[in-house]
């Protein structure tokens, strides 16, 4: 009774050894290779029973980066995971769980599928220290690939309404050279995995990524599957609003601070007011640097030549005040000689108007058109901001048309 009982024992260790580890040692593993591998054509696609090949595709985010200074394209570093079945790969039927693990050399001996990236401009592979390349084969024939690559894509980026602007990049993958009625190109049950917040895409705060099949038309009327990931990027404002925004509405607010100076400071409004549309000019200039190339005049843009043209309208404002300054009126020094000779006043005590018609311009130390220009200048810089800002929250390609992944 003993003797059975240690029997079973053994018997149920040896099998719970298996579950916990169903790998092999290489000495197995490699006679099963070469038994399996003997006559085994790895350019023949494994179609059993006039079926096409299924193979379930996923892919692992690692890491995606919009390439802006690259117009029109995004660099995406992710890892390819394939799963099919290869009956002639069979080693063991009954002990699924039971695999064969091969590396980069060793894979190129069975047949795995040509994937085609449609929209791709550039490939690498990851091989630090060794190409990142791993194939399990298990018992029943079921062949596990997985790949990191890192590929530079095509995506038509408009940034009309930048910094307000909604990207949408897609990703495709085909089954070129092999038509859809060799390999069955389709998305496994999870075909995104990982989490959005490992992507670290910088100036973007919100991305949803979906997934899709179609088939497209290729050569000779043959069709072929294609696997397609859409990235929709929602670019983040705050940053831009203190980058570029913020800096731009101070220098528009200290130009106002010489409707607040003597007008008969000629020498210090005028150098004030150049200064501040050199200084709005030269960050209008250090943003555009920075900012996406766009053969088009993007939202910014405007913001800023808007800016540019309120400061300019402080130096204008200040040209006005010197036309109707009475120093100047041909009228006025008439007047004030004739008082002179009449009274015999001093020039200080005279009161100093020029008159348009209806209105009446009287300067002392602070001019009419300086007083009115301290309300409207500001009233209608607000305005703008509140017309402009409101546009592009409402804009049907500016909201935020969708939800958190």
């Amino acid at each position: 009774m003993t003797y059975r009982v240690q029997v079973l024992i053994i018997i149920i260790y040896f099998f719970e050894s298996c579950r916990a580890n169903p790998g092999m040692n290489w000495e197995k593993a490699t006679l099963l290779l070469d038994k399996i591998l003997i006559n085994y054509q790895n350019g023949v696609v494994p179609i059993f029973e006039n079926k096409a090949v299924d193979i379930k595709t996923s892919i692992v985010m690692n890491n995606m980066l919009p390439l802006e200074d690259t117009p029109q394209h995004f660099s995406l570093d992710f890892t390819l995971r394939m799963v099919w079945n290869d009956k002639r790969l069979v080693f063991d039927e009954i002990n699924h769980d039971i695999y064969i693990p091969l590396y980069a050399e060793l894979s190129k001996r069975i047949w795995i599928p040509s994937i085609y990236f449609p929209l791709g401009k550039k490939g690498t592979f990851h091989d630090l220290l060794a190409r990142n390349v791993f194939v399990f084969i298990y018992g029943n024939g079921t062949v596990k690939f997985t790949q990191r690559l890192r590929i530079l894509s095509f995506c038509p980026m408009n940034f009309n309404f930048y910094p307000f602007d909604i990207q949408e990049c897609k990703f495709k993958l085909s089954t070129f050279p092999k038509s859809s009625d060799y390999v069955r190109l389709n998305w496994s049950d999870v075909p995104i995995e990982g989490s959005k917040k490992n992507l670290h895409i910088p100036d973007y705060n919100e991305v949803k990524i979906t997934t899709n099949s179609t088939t497209e038309a290729g050569d000779f009327d043959m069709t072929y599957d294609v696997l397609v990931v859409t990235f929709i990027l929602h670019r983040d404002f705050s940053a831009h609003f203190i980058q570029s925004y913020f800096p731009c509405i101070l220098i528009v607010g200290l130009s106002w601070v010489s409707f607040f100076v003597n007008y008969k400071a000629i020498p210090g409004r005028v150098s004030f007011g150049i200064n501040t549309f050199l200084a709005i000019v030269y960050i209008t200039n250090s943003i555009r640097l920075t900012a996406p190339i766009s053969k088009n005049l993007r939202s910014l843009d405007y913001y800023m030549l808007f800016c540019m043209i309120f400061v300019f309208g402080v130096l204008f404002e200040y040209a006005l005040v010197g036309i109707t300054d009475p120093d100047f009126s041909l009228s006025w020094r008439i007047k004030k000689k004739k008082n002179l000779d009449v009274t015999g006043a001093s020039e200080s005590s005279c009161q100093k108007s020029v008159t348009f018609g209806p209105i009446v311009f009287n300067t002392g130390d602070q001019h009419v058109i300086d007083n009115c220009s301290k309300i409207i200048f500001p009233l209608a810089f607000l305005f703008f901001n509140v017309l402009y800002f409101v546009y592009h929250n409402v804009h049907p390609e500016t909201v935020k048309r969708f939800t958190a992944w």
